[in-house]
């Protein structure tokens, strides 16, 4: 059996999370309504994923598996922990500040898209709409609203076949 290096593991670690984003983004973009949101939010979650697998690898791989390792380069077992730490510890708590609901529909051949954005979380009793999105074959269709959070009108622009038309 071929006994790896701490770094060659790490090493191992973020292009494996590198393959998963070039795989799941582009399968993200053509199966969400828009197709904006849920590749990046997947996208900036893959680097979390990324640091707690530094900050493992660091812990359970330099302090258990290669204790004589960590001991001559305990500097850099101790750089992947903060780095790992820093970014979690950094990111941790900071939540969207709004949650969404997706439908799709089948109609006279098309494929029709609704996305619904709420201020706050899916866990309110009583959610305010803060946007409608619709999309015709995966293009930009329909009227999109915006709405504050009292319910006010922010913005309102027409889109069909993926251009905009009037604001």
């Amino acid at each position: 059996m071929k006994i790896y290096s701490p770094f060659r593991i790490i090493g191992i670690w973020i292009p494996i999370v590198i393959v998963v984003d070039l795989v799941t983004i582009p399968i993200l973009f053509n199966t969400t309504a828009g197709g904006e949101q849920r590749p990046l939010t997947f996208l900036v979650e893959s680097f979390k994923i990324a640091a707690y697998g530094i900050m493992l690898l660091s812990i359970v791989g330099f302090a258990f598996f290669y204790k004589n390792w960590s001991k001559l380069y305990w500097v850099f077992s101790l750089f992947f922990l903060l780095i790992g730490t820093f970014y979690i510890f950094r990111s941790n708590g900071k939540t969207i500040p709004y949650g969404f609901d997706e439908a799709t529909y089948q109609i006279n051949g098309s494929t029709l898209k609704c996305k619904t954005e709420f201020y706050g979380q899916d866990s309110e009793a009583i959610r305010k709409i803060r946007s409608i999105s619709f999309w015709k074959d995966n293009k930009k269709d329909s009227v999109w609203v915006t709405y504050s959070e009292n319910g006010k009108v922010l913005e309102e622009k027409r889109y069909k076949n993926d251009t905009l038309v009037s604001r």
